[in-house]
């Protein structure tokens, strides 16, 4: 239980200010949406609709070109 009990303090300290939370946005690098990257050549030739369908739907619409 020192696990949980370290994770339980860990949550409350950050919940209070005391612990600072930091993250990094990997947004554009692991996922590529036309908002982020719309300069990229991924989206030479696919339409601003389908583009901004997002990925998935970019990737729909390239495999049947």
């Amino acid at each position: 239980m020192i696990f949980y009990s370290t994770l339980e303090k860990l949550k409350n300290d950050i919940k209070a200010g005391i612990t600072p939370l930091r993250g990094v946005d990997l947004g554009g690098w692991l996922v590529i949406e036309h908002w982020m990257t719309s300069t990229s050549p991924a989206w030479n030739g696919v339409p601003t609709d389908i583009a901004n369908g997002g990925e998935y739907q970019t990737m729909k619409y390239l495999s049947k070109n």
